[in-house]
């Protein structure tokens, strides 16, 4: 579905960008960032650069273009709540008017920790087989 919405999106917003950045753990979570990073042409001059803060800074900048963020797979409530600054990677999600972020998480409790508000929460029902294969082959945007 957040597939879906981010093809969708591009096509009736070409001016917004979309940003995957898998959340199942911290290390896949800076991993994205790095793409990111590299796609936006983000300079890099010193190797040591804190590449979360990096794109975080960037995307709160008030001159860049909407964009959407999609973290997949949050799922891990224990490394979100954790105190250890190297485990959770929440100080690192941009906090812009002209961005939003969309979390996909089969943790309710992860979910609830990342929008702070379980009104904002959208559970998906569990799929039959025949719903899980047409939305598979469901034309693309």
């Amino acid at each position: 579905m957040a597939i879906r919405f981010a093809h969708h999106l591009h096509a009736t917003s070409p001016k917004t960008s979309v940003f995957w950045v898998h959340g199942s753990t911290r290390a896949t979570f800076e991993e994205s960032y790095r793409s990111i990073a590299d796609v936006l042409a983000l300079r890099r001059r010193d190797p040591d650069v804190n590449i979360l803060a990096l794109v975080r800074d960037w995307l709160q900048r008030e001159d860049v273009s909407p964009w959407l963020m999609i973290i997949d797979n949050a799922d891990n409530v224990k490394m979100l709540l954790s105190k250890d600054a190297n485990e959770t990677y929440l100080p690192y999600l941009p906090k812009r008017e002209n961005g939003k972020i969309l979390v996909t998480s089969r943790s309710w409790d992860a979910a609830d920790k990342l929008t702070g508000n379980s009104k904002m929460i959208f559970r998906v029902p569990t799929m039959e087989e025949a719903q899980a294969l047409q939305l598979f082959h469901w034309p693309r945007c």
